[in-house]
């Protein structure tokens, strides 16, 4: 409705101009101070441009050629049919000026955010958002930056979603997302593969970034794996392989988007990973949770290195099949727990089977408890989480995979939404990738130019800053141990420090004291060395990706937390292409409403 009233606002300032961009632009900028907007209603740029208020105009209800069930219940518009017009000319002398025709508007003074034009991004703002945004920033604390420069009262959320928006399909160009994302993996020297089903559809991708896998074969002695959930759009589970650092700190190795967690699936995946250990000694130790078709593929392509299950993946099983029971029976399970982790933590065979035999004579007369822990823990894995046996491998103190947990937090923290694709998911990853390997270099430069104070002694001598300091601070310790082996004898040697850590025990450094010699790095497992050995470079042909061809991966599935049997089946008739928007009228792709042959269809209808 058009509002009678006539308002009088500040009228920009005339002037000779050298261009019609110049005069439009010079009416935009005094407007957005003085309460009002101006866009161009018509315009010859070899001539004449007549500018009117963006609030002039009337709104044109094009919801008639909408099926009612499809129309938005809520709309409005700013349009009020507001009489301020400008025109705008070139003249001879090749200059710009410009007349007001009416100098009135049908509206008050508004504020600059109120006017769609004023809301656009500048160039500068523009850049500084894809920037912030690419370095992992949210979108809310891009607003919050922009905020505070240059015309920053007037940045909204969706002028940046918009301008994500506007760049990601710049980069994709002609391509879809998945094959942007091969040829991105091609391009910049990921090493990646991926599978396809008969109607050449995504299914799989592997990947790995490149300074990920120079690590991988530098620090090979023990890998943590575990799936994540909630990465993608496509509910691909999202398998995540790390390592230990000679700091004991976690990086990435690689990653593997596959669409269900079965043999299959993991035999595919571990394949890629074994490659990237290609001429090198496969990992002596591998931890994860009770995932049985994860526990096949592990026997089946990595046969030489023992697989360690999460201590507190059993712990939490345990708890939940057997708390209730416990406690119905009025028996104490704090009690119960202790004398559980007695058992895990057997030192020795004897120990494990007196501590076992003790459960069994104390917990007996409830037959289902000592079946459970037996059937399910001890029969089939007590090899693989019990002490005893997991220390004859050196392990680097993995009896958890909390280290591949904590790797989840960190990639999902930059994630700012779970349903997002897989090009964005990789986006995401690559983020948490390079503050790991930034966090390495700062280390390990840190490192090597310092001395710890407490080993600053002719014994550590040839060890300072070619060690790293966390298997120094453990050396340390055994090195105290010696000095005061006169008030506290040192017992058996079990050898623990040497065969999980690859680290010399208080036994071995008072044999060196004895024979006075000193700490060497050959008394080192490699794993610790601050100057690694160079390893040869892997060959990335057999890795690289082909995207040419390439439809898209999964159809959408429902929001919402995938469920173990809501997952999707890989079938071909479940893998169709999904490509770009879809038309508001028939629902096909390739056009929108505007251009739809059942928009003319229904105004022909309504017409007769």
């Amino acid at each position: 409705m058009e509002n009678s009233e006539l308002f009088t606002l500040p009228l920009p300032p005339s002037g000779e101009f050298n261009s019609m961009r110049d005069l439009l632009n010079h009416c935009i900028e005094h407007s957005r101070s003085n309460g009002y907007a101006v866009s161009t209603k018509s315009s010859n740029p070899e001539r004449k441009i007549v500018i009117k208020c963006d609030f002039g105009g009337t709104y044109r209800d094009n919801r008639k050629f909408v099926p009612e069930n499809k129309r938005r219940n809520s709309s409005s518009s700013r349009l009020s049919n507001c009489p301020f017009q400008i025109y705008g000319k070139k003249h001879r002398d090749g200059y710009w000026r410009f007349e007001i025709t009416n100098q009135y508007h049908n509206h008050d003074a508004t504020p600059a955010i109120a006017h769609p034009l004023h809301r656009r991004l500048t160039s500068e703002q523009r850049h500084e958002t894809i920037r912030l945004l690419k370095s992992g920033c949210k979108a809310k604390n891009v607003l919050l930056v922009l905020s505070e420069g240059n015309n920053g009262e007037t940045v909204t959320s969706q002028a940046i979603y918009n301008a994500k928006q506007k760049e990601r399909n710049q980069n994709l160009g002609e391509l879809t997302s998945i094959q942007n994302l091969l040829r991105t993996l091609e391009e910049s020297s990921w090493i990646s593969d991926h599978s396809v089903n008969e109607t050449n559809n995504v299914q799989a991708i592997f990947f790995a970034h490149p300074d990920s896998i120079k690590l991988s074969r530098l620090y090979n002695i023990s890998i943590v794996m575990d799936c994540t959930y909630n990465t993608n759009k496509y509910k691909m589970s999202l398998l995540n392989v790390v390592g230990i650092t000679s700091f004991n700190t976690t990086f990435y190795i690689c990653f593997a988007f596959i669409p269900q967690e079965n043999e299959t699936w993991y035999n595919w995946a571990l394949d890629r990973l074994k490659g990237l250990y290609h001429d090198l000694e496969l990992p002596k130790s591998i931890s994860i949770d009770r995932d049985l078709a994860l526990i096949n593929s592990i026997r089946n392509k990595f046969p030489s290195s023992k697989f360690i299950l999460c201590v507190w993946h059993i712990n939490g099983n345990v708890a939940k099949n057997l708390k209730g029971k416990i406690e119905s029976f009025g028996v104490s399970w704090q009690e119960f727990m202790q004398d559980w982790n007695g058992v895990i933590y057997s030192q020795e065979e004897n120990e494990f089977t007196t501590n076992w035999s003790l459960m069994i004579s104390k917990y007996g007369i409830f037959s289902d408890i000592i079946k459970y822990l037996d059937q399910t823990w001890i029969l089939p894995y007590k090899e693989n989480f019990v002490s005893y046996w997991i220390n004859q491998y050196q392990h680097l103190g993995g009896h958890t995979s909390s280290r591949v947990e904590g790797s989840h937090s960190a990639i999902k923290s930059y994630m700012n939404i779970s349903t997002g694709d897989l090009m964005l998911a990789k986006e995401n990853i690559e983020l948490a990738i390079k503050k790991q390997l930034r966090e390495y270099q700062e280390k390990l430069a840190t490192e090597k130019s310092k001395i710890l104070h407490p080993i600053n002694n002719v014994f550590f001598s040839n060890v300072f800053k070619r060690a790293s300091f966390y298997s120094l601070k453990k050396i340390e310790k055994e090195y105290q141990k010696s000095l005061n082996c006169e008030n506290q004898p040192l017992g058996i040697c079990r050898q623990y420090l040497w065969t999980v850590f690859g680290l010399p025990c208080s036994h071995i450094i008072k044999t060196l004291q004895e024979n006075n010699e000193t700490l060497r790095m050959e008394h080192i497992s490699r794993q610790w060395h601050l100057d690694q050995p160079l390893v040869n470079e892997l060959d990335q042909n057999s890795f690289n990706a082909i995207y040419s061809h390439i439809q898209e991966s999964l159809v959408s599935q429902p929001r919402g937390r995938p469920r173990e049997n809501d997952r999707p089946e890989i079938t071909g008739e479940r893998l169709n292409i999904t490509a770009g928007r879809r038309c508001g009228l028939c629902g096909t792709s390739g056009h929108n409403s505007r251009t739809c042959i059942r928009r003319d269809n229904n105004s022909n209808n309504l017409n007769s």
